[in-house]
């Protein structure tokens, strides 16, 4: 996969998850401490938009599952 793809994936993820749990994109953004046009950048793959292994590891923290299940291309389908 390349960096683009990893990104892409890694969006799309949190934002099925988001979706699936109920969350409002502000409401994550301010989860992960991050502003939430950035949040929205990154669930549209944005390769510019800074993302970081903590905000991976929150992310993965409240929706109970592992950082390395974000990377997974079939998390959610």
């Amino acid at each position: 996969m390349t960096p683009k793809e990893i990104r892409e994936t890694i969006g799309q993820n949190i934002l099925q998850l988001r979706k699936n749990y109920g969350i409002s994109r502000k409401a994550l953004a301010r989860l992960i401490h991050i502003p939430e046009n950035r949040l929205r950048r990154i669930e549209t793959g944005d390769l510019n938009a800074k993302l970081y292994d903590f905000h991976l590891k929150r992310i993965a923290r409240i929706f109970d599952i592992s950082v390395d299940l974000l990377f997974a291309p079939d998390l959610v389908p």
